[in-house]
């Protein structure tokens, strides 16, 4: 049963204005040498304001840190355990407790409770590192339990703040087994579809890390954090070297496991902006009339719009997001091992509705090295990050919006050994049943498996100058001529352009660009492209998920389909038969009587 405590941040000589930390406060930094007597970004949040080094820091900081002032109400504040094992070395493990309890003025590693950040209420949970290095045994496993099913069961999203080392080996396998409690718990909260955000301090390894804080929806990290189940001693004993630069949040972040590093002046305001984002209560509702008045597109020269769908000063995807999505936080990583900067994840709003945003984007660094060829090429990596935001947007209940301009998926050994063709399978079948609405724009080259992946949605849209294809021209020359002067017949014969699409019945609509080209006009592009989305989703809103997904399925399925067509017009002709007897015998009965 859970025990409020009130809890006033400015009645707690613990809390920001007082210098009484874990660690003693040092007047010159240990890293780069500069004078902190001075500094009240140190004095605050123990960051030196030249190299911006953090150095550790309370459970009772970290709270007035994030919590607004006076609203943060501690919970399962008594829960506690009387050394289960008798486990006696040289100190008793009873005395080691109350030596922490004394010095860090804490009953244990954990604090939980109840506050609000930035308007929204949380259940806050936060570890103390220097309370037996943060580590977790019966009464933290209990507690942090104990906090996610209150926010679960509350429907209150939860956040993490966590630094943690080693093991309770006091406690032995009872403390392992806390693992599996958190992990339980916090799948409780995930299949609520509430928010649990985590933030992982310096250091955060060891059993924490590999339970309940690698649960979250989204992961934030503290700068050259130590992050990791081993800690950094083990690795360097495997390893047989020194590997602090490797053991940090900025690597784990290269390699898919952080979405965001955040300093923490910062993270009090990136908690508010996600929560915000995640949490919607604001819909586009259905407008009476389009935004947009839609123009007539034209059939175009397929290689003149293949050149322009190319074209490097082309509006690009973090073009197109910057003008159209506010407040747009950009994620990261795959969460198995590793980032694909050719996929843009991120959450943003688009007239007040938030939405889940997985845009691949071309990199143009210079326009001698610029191969069109090759741009903007998928990883396995960026099919499932584009996966991560699928789900979460699934789980938040938020359109999800791909922008399409690839020119395939990246090919090679390594990419089949990382599983390119499954990662490509997988995502198709995700985005055919997700439970939420999907739009995908292809804004520039929609090249072949890459470009349906990401395709697979209620409603797809091209820009007008934008093509998709199955194969480049060029490959299609080789392929199909073995020669590459048929490139400007293959790119008629392939049938690419956004007017062959539609006419196919592979693409829902056709967005106009500027007299030109986008290139010419980008911001105008971008109104334009914005519009469309704006009455996209308002009408998608208006629809509940069994019709979103039997109607997608149903698109998907009967594309290209001959029978199909062969059924309609037999119906067709079925339908003309009977008007015709009908006709027949009400003629027959008249001339009767």
């Amino acid at each position: 049963m859970s025990n409020q405590t009130s809890f006033n941040p400015t009645e707690n000589n613990e809390y920001l204005d007082n210098s009484i930390n874990l660690e003693k406060p040092h007047t010159s930094c240990l890293i780069c040498n500069e004078n902190l007597t001075s500094s009240s970004l140190y004095r605050r949040l123990r960051v030196c304001p030249s190299c911006r080094y953090h150095y550790s820091i309370t459970a009772r900081r970290k709270i007035a840190m994030v919590a607004e002032k006076g609203t943060f109400k501690e919970i399962n504040k008594w829960v506690e355990s009387n050394d289960p094992l008798k486990f006696s070395p040289k100190l008793s493990y009873k005395k080691r407790i109350a030596q922490d309890q004394v010095r860090t003025k804490l009953n244990e590693a954990v604090i939980t409770g109840t506050c609000r950040v930035g308007g929204s209420n949380i259940v806050l949970v936060v570890l103390d590192s220097g309370f037996m290095g943060g580590s977790m045994g019966l009464v933290v496993g209990e507690k942090v339990s104990l906090a996610l099913e209150y926010a679960a069961k509350k429907n209150i999203p939860a956040v993490a703040l966590v630094t943690s080392a080693g093991k309770r080996i006091q406690e032995g396998i009872l403390s392992l087994t806390q693992m599996a409690k958190t992990v339980i718990a916090a799948k409780k909260i995930k299949d609520k579809k509430v928010p649990f955000l985590v933030h992982l301090g310096n250091p955060c390894t060891g059993q924490v890390l590999s339970s309940f804080a690698s649960m979250g929806d989204i992961i934030l990290a503290e700068p050259q954090a130590h992050v990791g189940l081993s800690s950094l001693g083990e690795l360097r004993e495997i390893e047989g070297k020194h590997i602090d630069s490797e053991h940090v949040s900025e690597t784990y972040f290269k390699h898919g496991h952080i979405d965001k590093i955040v300093e923490r002046p910062q993270l009090k305001n990136q908690i508010t902006i996600l929560l915000d984002l995640i949490s919607p209560s604001f819909t586009l509702e259905r407008k009476k009339e389009p935004t947009t008045k839609k123009i007539p597109v034209l059939q175009k020269d397929p290689w003149e719009t293949v050149k322009l769908a190319r074209r490097g000063d082309r509006p690009d995807s973090k073009f197109y997001i910057t003008q159209i999505f506010s407040d747009f936080i950009e994620l990261h990583g795959d969460r198995i091992s590793g980032d694909d900067d050719s996929v843009i994840l991120g959450v943003g709003r688009i007239e007040g509705q938030s939405a889940i945003v997985a845009a691949q984007q071309k990199t143009v660094t210079s326009p001698e090295t610029y191969d069109p060829l090759r741009a903007g090429q998928i990883t396995p990596e960026g099919f499932r990050k584009a996966q991560r935001g699928a789900k979460m947007a699934e789980t938040f209940g938020l359109p999800f919006i791909t922008l399409i301009d690839t020119a395939g998926p990246k090919l090679g050994i390594a990419m089949e050994y990382k599983g390119i063709a499954g990662a490509i399978a997988s995502m198709i079948n995700q985005l055919s049943t997700i439970k939420t609405r999907t739009i995908s724009v292809i804004i520039g080259e929609g090249g072949s498996e890459a470009a349906l992946a990401f395709g697979i949605s209620d409603r797809v849209l091209m820009m007008e100058n934008a093509i998709y294809t199955q194969i480049s021209p060029e490959l299609g020359a080789r392929t199909e001529m073995n020669e590459t002067q048929g490139t400007y017949d293959i790119a008629g014969a392939l049938k690419l352009t956004s007017f062959d699409c539609l006419d196919m019945g592979i693409i829902d609509g056709i967005i106009n660009e500027p007299t030109g080209g986008a290139h010419l006009h980008p911001t105008e592009s971008a109104r334009l492209l914005k519009m469309i989305l704006i009455d996209e989703i308002s009408e998608l809103n208006q629809k509940n998920n069994y019709t979103n997904i039997k109607r997608r399925y149903k698109k998907f399925r009967n594309i290209g389909d001959y029978n199909n067509k062969r059924g309609t017009a037999l119906k067709n002709e079925i339908s003309v038969w009977r008007k015709g007897i009908s006709v027949g015998l009400k003629s027959f009965r008249e001339s009767k009587d």
